[in-house]
């Protein structure tokens, strides 16, 4: 079991090196990790922008400790390509609740369409079945 008494002196070791290891990793992987963030906030979708916030803390965290330099390429790719996944999500969540509130406003009309239709329906059910009444009454 996970001692999480003594956890927060490695948490604050952990914030304390961040900085420093951001400032080893080469300016192309800090952009290709910026690219998912950027995009999420490009969508406004706090999920997505929280979701490839912490993929990037991971990989600054991660690529800390990976020292060969295919190993860190393979890493950030992997990390940028769940980021990316994560904002093709949102913009996929968002355009699907767009067309379901289309659906819904569409759906709705034809409903009222049909509550007026069916009234109409009924009123002309109704003098059809008096006309057939007053016709089998009368003499002829």
């Amino acid at each position: 079991m996970i001692d999480v008494s003594n956890l927060w002196p490695d948490i604050v070791e952990w914030i304390r090196r961040t900085p420093e290891t951001v400032r080893t990793l080469d300016p192309i992987i800090l952009s290709l990790l910026a690219i998912p963030l950027i995009l999420a906030l490009a969508t406004k979708n706090g999920t997505a922008l929280l979701l490839t916030l912490l993929l990037a803390g991971i990989a600054v965290s991660v690529l800390g400790f990976i020292t060969s330099e295919p190993a860190r390429w393979v890493a950030t790719v992997l990390i940028c390509a769940a980021g990316l996944l994560a904002v093709l999500l949102a913009v996929q969540l968002r355009r699907g609740r767009g067309r379901l509130r289309h659906v819904e406003t569409v759906l709705e009309e034809t409903r009222r369409e049909l509550a007026e239709v069916r009234e109409k329906y009924e009123g002309e059910v109704y003098w059809r079945r008096a006309t057939e009444r007053v016709s089998a009454q009368s003499p002829g």
